[in-house]
């Protein structure tokens, strides 16, 4: 009876198994589940370019969400615009088990502009669906091909398609005709690779099995420093008329002169007003200071996304008239503007931002740039402008465009070079405060702070403020409690290295706490909010910071008239990978003076270090909540 049972259980179980749909979640592998909010089932990408200018891409994946927390894996997104045309789109949701439970055509999707909130004129627009389905899990399938009428680069390939997502089997394949070149970038994974030919087409292909997820982490490094990916890049290159080739930086930097050369005329009264406004100024750096000013004053930023003008300036009598322009038409314009007084300046292209920069000198691609800025070469050293910003210093070019490779375009084609990096002595912050306490805890307060090289981008929105927003955002930034402002100044100086300068003087409601004859007091430094979150010990990416800091504070405390005091805090001085910190008091009369210096260093940090780098993260956090005890004389 026990054998014929056992028979009969083994039946159904094999039944079931052989019933089960291919898009079952059951069928997921255990070791892919742990960690992960969602599993790409499958997923394959393909290239196939047919001529010189023109290309299909084709894409066919499912993904099963397992919480509602990888809802966003569901989402599809596709792009296109003038030059390419989606010739089928489709998905599917199904349930657990694999079962069909509705279906969507293109025309059922979303179909809107790509980037409405912020440009002014293009062309790109992206059809969109997604499932509203809250029983989990469930699966998506979506296929959809894109005819595309030119050929400047292909998508990156990155199948995990995001943090938390495991990968069953994805494969990415290129076709191409045998004159039609390519160069690929292989990253962080060992893909399962094929080279094969079908006539005149070369076929090219790689394949990843059992990706497990990434998790999520703050301050990491650039995604392609840990992500499997592949990059494409095609060599030879077609775009509305115009040709190039991509078999070396030089070569793409050529065709890209070829864009802007014609594009520097300026009206004879604009070109007649800037030498008027540099006339007698015979230092170079200095009228291009002038030239930079009156391009801030009379120009905003504004995106322009369309068709060549995605790769081509707007020409600068065009921004010269019309007051606005993107990065690529606002740094063509102050290119104009400076050779009208004999000044050369080149375009360079650049990566701006954490996850995107011009990282691979060895692989040229159009997908490692997104932003122009303007390099200008004087006799002693090199500026760089950044001409999106009304208010950015003379040579200030922000954090995101810092200690990286950019391309200059000459006419003789693309040079490689590096822009500066602000160190951490450089990216200083400097406060000197003032607090003079009364017999009730109140305080009368005064202070003085320079935000300089990186840390000027820290205060440098106070700069384009009214006077009663300055003191509304100076209000919600500063770590005092109960301060009210009665002055604020704000402005910056005009040194090599940009800063912000901040004064403000004001009164703090009972500063310190009274408990019969004592006060406890912290030492409070005014724009000290430097906090720390706990860095997981089982985390598996690096903590990064690309750049580093130094925080300097003095505070001189003046005491209420009759007390002295009866304890200070310990005194810390401490080193660790991350960084640097200490803390000192001196006491001189009724003046107790608090000296507080926190460097923070810029680098890679191993996950095996957090243990050392969360010891000091805690031992900096305690030494900024130490209390002073003041007593009160006795008679």
């Amino acid at each position: 009876m026990r054998t014929a049972t056992l028979v009969f259980l083994l039946c159904l179980s094999t039944l079931r198994l052989v019933a089960q749909e291919p898009l079952d979640a059951e069928l997921i592998p255990d070791s892919l589940l742990r960690g992960s909010d969602a599993v790409i089932r499958f997923s394959d990408t393909r290239f196939e370019r047919t001529r010189l200018d023109a290309y299909t891409e084709h894409v066919h994946y499912a993904v099963t969400v397992l919480h509602k927390s990888g809802r966003s894996a569901a989402g599809l997104r596709i792009f296109y615009d003038r030059n390419s045309k989606i010739l089928d789109a489709r998905g599917t949701l199904y349930d657990k088990h694999g079962e069909v439970l509705s279906r969507i055509g293109a025309k059922d999707m979303e179909d809107e502009s790509a980037y409405s909130s912020y440009t002014l004129f293009s062309d790109t627009r992206v059809k969109s669906a997604g499932p509203v389905h809250q029983e989990y899990p469930y699966t998506v399938e979506y296929e959809y091909s894109i005819r595309h009428q030119a050929v400047v680069s292909y998508a990156n390939w990155i199948p995990q398609r995001g943090f938390d997502i495991a990968v069953q089997e994805a494969g990415l394949e290129l076709r191409t005709p045998e004159d039609l070149g390519f160069s690929a970038k292989v990253l962080n994974h060992e893909f399962e690779q094929e080279e094969t030919r079908e006539g005149s087409m070369r076929i090219h292909a790689w394949r990843a099995r059992g990706l497990k997820p990434v998790s999520t982490a703050s301050s990491r490094p650039h995604e392609f420093d840990f992500m499997p990916a592949v990059l494409l890049s095609p060599t030879e290159i077609s775009y509305e008329g115009t040709t190039g080739s991509y078999r070396s930086w030089e070569d793409y930097g050529r065709w890209t002169y070829s864009l802007i050369r014609d594009r520097m005329d300026l009206p004879p009264e604009t070109v007649s007003r800037v030498r008027v406004l540099t006339e007698g100024v015979s230092d170079p750096r200095e009228r291009a200071r002038i030239l930079y000013a009156y391009m801030q004053q009379r120009t905003r930023y504004v995106n322009v996304v369309l068709g060549l003008g995605g790769f081509q300036p707007l020409p600068a009598s065009e921004v010269d008239e019309k007051g606005y322009g993107d990065c690529k038409a606002l740094s063509n314009y102050m290119r104009a503007l400076l050779a009208s007084v004999g000044i050369p300046s080149y375009y360079a292209e650049i990566g701006n931002g954490d996850q995107r920069q011009l990282k691979y000198p060895d692989f040229v691609s159009a997908n490692q740039t997104n932003h122009i800025i303007l390099c200008v070469p004087f006799e002693r050293d090199t500026v760089w402008l950044e001409c999106t910003s009304q208010t950015a210093p003379f040579g200030y070019f922000g954090q995101g465009n810092a200690g990286r490779y950019a391309l200059l375009i000459k006419e003789s084609g693309g040079e490689l070079v590096r822009t500066p990096s602000f160190d951490s002595e450089t990216n200083l912050r400097l406060t000197r405060a003032e607090f003079a306490l009364d017999e009730s805890g109140n305080a009368s307060c005064g202070s003085k702070t320079v935000f300089s090289g990186l840390e000027y981008e820290t205060a440098s929105r106070l700069l384009s403020l009214s006077p009663r927003e300055q003191r509304e955002a100076l209000l919600r930034y500063i770590s005092v409690d109960g301060l009210e402002l009665t002055e604020v100044e704000v402005g910056s100086g005009r040194g090599e290295v940009p800063d912000a300068r901040i004064a403000i003087r004001g009164d703090v409601h009972r500063f310190a706490k009274t408990a019969g004859s004592r006060m406890f007091l912290g030492p409070e430094f005014l724009f000290s909010r430097t906090e720390f979150s706990p860095l997981e010990t089982d985390r598996s990416l690096p903590l990064y910071r690309a750049t580093g800091f130094r925080h300097v504070d003095s505070l001189t405390l003046s005491l209420p008239p009759g007390y002295h005091v009866v304890a200070l805090p310990e005194e810390k001085e401490t080193e660790s990978p991350l960084g640097q910190y200490s803390l000192r008091y001196e006491q001189e009369g009724d003046k107790l003076r608090i000296y507080r210096d926190l460097r923070l260093f810029p680098g890679s940090f191993d996950p095996a270090r957090f243990p050392e780098i969360n010891d000091f993260h805690r031992l900096v956090t305690t030494g900024d909540r130490q209390k002073i005890v003041l007593q009160k004389n006795e008679i």
